[in-house]
C-alpha cells in the first residue's frame, strides 16, 4: 500500500489480487469533533469510481482501508505538553474561608501539521473545582490554560495538611497524562474578643469638647489562628466615627485597638438619647459577628 500526501488528506493505493489496482483518499474533515473526523472517499475500483461500478469490496481492500486511517491518525495525532515546569502548589487557608483561587496550568498541542487536542482536567478531591474542565480544539502550536479553585469550607485544621490531584487528559489518548499536586495547609478558626460591648458617650451642646472612647478587639483564638476584621455602623449613623475601619490580622493572643469619637457636626437634635450599632465582622471568626451598642446622650 503506497500513500501520497494531497490537499485534503492522503491518497492511497493497493495492488489487490482483485482485478488491478485500488485507490482512495482518507480526508480529514473535522479534527475539532472527535466523534468522527475521518472519512474515505474518492475510491477508485480497477473497473473505475466506486460510484459508478458497483462491485463488492475485496477483503485485502477494506483491510487496507482500515488501516490507512490509522496511519493518518497518527500522522496528524496531537502532543499535549505542559508549558510551565510547575506540577505542584501549596496553599495556607483559614477554617471557613471563602472559594478561592489556587493557579493555572498551561497546556500546548506539540503534535503534527492539521492536529487537534482535545483535554479534560479531573480533579480527585471535592475540594478542587477546575473552572473550564474540557477543552478541544487546541490547534498545533496553540495553548489552552486549565484554572483551578479551591473550595476550603469543609476542610478542618485538625486533619490538616490536606493534599489533592488534578489529572489533565489528552481525551483522545488516556495514556497521555499530567498530574498536578496540590497541598493545603488548614489553620484553626480565630475569635472575636472585645474590651467592652458598651460604649456610653456625652455631648454638651454648651461645651463642645471631643469625646473620644476606646475598643480593643483581640483575637482570642487558637495559637496558630490569625484575625482580620471589618467594622459596620449598622444605621450608619453620621454623628459616631470609628477609626480605624477594618484591623488585622492578628495573631492569637494579640489587639487592636479603635477610637470611637463624635462628629460634631453631625451631632443629632434636640438634647436626647441616640444609639448606634457597631458590628465587628471577620469571614472566618468562630464567633463573627459582635455587636457593639454605642449609646450617645446629648445635653446641655
Amino acid at each position: 500500500m503506497n500513500a501520497t500526501p494531497i490537499g485534503g488528506g492522503f491518497s492511497f493505493n493497493l495492488a489487490s489480487s482483485a482485478g488491478g489496482t485500488w485507490q482512495w483518499t482518507v480526508a480529514a474533515m473535522n479534527l475539532q469533533v472527535p466523534s468522527l473526523p475521518y472519512q474515505i472517499q474518492d475510491i477508485t475500483t480497477p473497473y473505475g469510481p466506486m460510484n459508478v461500478a458497483a462491485i463488492p469490496l475485496p477483503a485485502d481492500v477494506v483491510q487496507a482501508m482500515a488501516q490507512s486511517i490509522t496511519d493518518v491518525m497518527n500522522q496528524i495525532k496531537p502532543r499535549m505538553t505542559l508549558v510551565s515546569s510547575q506540577t505542584s502548589f501549596s496553599v495556607g487557608v483559614t477554617e471557613g474561608d471563602p472559594r478561592r483561587s489556587v493557579g493555572a496550568v498551561q497546556i500546548r498541542n506539540d503534535g503534527g501539521f492539521g492536529s487537534f487536542l482535545s483535554a479534560s482536567a479531573t480533579p480527585d478531591v471535592p475540594w478542587l473545582v477546575v473552572l473550564t474542565p474540557e477543552i478541544t480544539g487546541i490547534a498545533r502550536g496553540a495553548t489552552a490554560q486549565f484554572n483551578f479553585d479551591l473550595v476550603p469550607d469543609a476542610l478542618l485544621a485538625a486533619q490538616s495538611p490536606f493534599t489533592g490531584h488534578v489529572t489533565i487528559r489528552d481525551v483522545a489518548d488516556a495514556t497521555s497524562f499530567i498530574t498536578i499536586t496540590v497541598t493545603v495547609l488548614v489553620i484553626p478558626r480565630p475569635a472575636i474578643n472585645v474590651s467592652t460591648q458598651n460604649v456610653a458617650m456625652l455631648w454638651s451642646v454648651s461645651n463642645a469638647t471631643p469625646v473620644v472612647q476606646y475598643v480593643t478587639v483581640t483575637n482570642s483564638g487558637p495559637g496558630t489562628s490569625n484575625l482580620s476584621f471589618t467594622t459596620t455602623k449598622l444605621t450608619n449613623a453620621p454623628w459616631l466615627m470609628i477609626s480605624p475601619e477594618s484591623g488585622g490580622p492578628l495573631p492569637a493572643g494579640t489587639g487592636q485597638t479603635l477610637t470611637f469619637s463624635i462628629r460634631g457636626s453631625s451631632v443629632p437634635q434636640p438634647i436626647g438619647t441616640y444609639t448606634e450599632t457597631v458590628r465587628i465582622y471577620s469571614t472566618n471568626a468562630s464567633n463573627s459577628p459582635i455587636d457593639i451598642q454605642v449609646t450617645l446622650t446629648v445635653d446641655l
